[in-house]
C-alpha cells in the first residue's frame, strides 16, 4: 500500500526553502494562521488536524527561528492578581 502523503493541506508534496530552513506547504499556512492570531487550538479546530501535530510543527518553527512567539498579559486576570493582593496585604495588616 503506498504511503499517503506528509503534507496535511494537500496531498501535494510541494517545499520551500525560507532563510536556509526546509518548509513545505502545511508551515507556509500555520505561519499564515499564527500571524493572524489564531492559537494552536484554534488552528487545530480551523484545520481538523491533531493539536498535537499543530504545537510539535509551532516548535519547530520556533526552534528554527523562523516564527517568534509573543506572549501578552492579560489585563483581566493581572487585575484580579494585583486586587487579591492588595486585599491580602489589607489583611496582613489588620
Amino acid at each position: 500500500m503506498p504511503k499517503k502523503s506528509r503534507s496535511c493541506v494537500s496531498g501535494e508534496n510541494s517545499s520551500s526553502v525560507i532563510n536556509g530552513a526546509f518548509m513545505d506547504e502545511f508551515d507556509l499556512v500555520l505561519v499564515g494562521l499564527l500571524s493572524s492570531g489564531y492559537q494552536d487550538k484554534e488552528i487545530a479546530n480551523k484545520t481538523e488536524i491533531p493539536l498535537r501535530r499543530i504545537q510539535s510543527r509551532t516548535r519547530r518553527l520556533v526552534d528554527k527561528g523562523l516564527i517568534k512567539k509573543i506572549y501578552e498579559v492579560s489585563k483581566k486576570h493581572l487585575f484580579i492578581s494585583v486586587f487579591l493582593t492588595a486585599i491580602y496585604s489589607l489583611l496582613l495588616r489588620s
